[in-house]
């Protein structure tokens, strides 16, 4: 249930794409490719919200700024911290700062990369039994 939650802040982002035109393999309409990618960044949070609690980490502890993530990643990671902390970093930067924030992304091609990389972290962090 957890995974199925962030997940569909990828699918709404997929959604919210179908909305823009395409012209030459880039996006036309800038302002649903940044609401798109930064919804996809919530779905993010999202899981890693859901996965802190289940490494130890008290729900009224969770983390509220980029910072406070990486502390969090760097502590209850685990064994896989640092190639989770890069991918999440990897993500912060495409999805947020350069999606939605600077609207920087407009290629088709490396829109769809950055989602299918989301969900793929989801599933990582947040996979249907156990957990990384």
């Amino acid at each position: 249930m957890r995974k199925k939650e962030s997940l569909r802040y990828i699918e709404n982002a997929k959604e919210i794409l179908k909305r823009s035109g395409i012209e030459a393999n880039y996006y036309t309409d800038i302002k649903d490719v940044k609401t798109a990618l930064g919804c996809a960044y919530l779905g993010i949070l999202r899981a890693i919200d859901e996965f802190l609690p289940s490494k130890g980490l008290s729900e009224d502890k969770l983390p509220k700024s980029i910072e406070e993530y990486e502390k969090a990643f760097k502590r209850y990671g685990g064994v896989h911290n640092g190639r989770l902390m890069r991918q999440f970093n990897n993500l912060y930067h495409q999805l947020h700062i350069a999606g939605y924030y600077r609207g920087d992304l407009r290629s088709v091609k490396i829109v769809k990369e950055a989602l299918l990389e989301a969900k793929g972290f989801i599933e990582k962090i947040l996979p249907e039994k156990g957990g990384v």
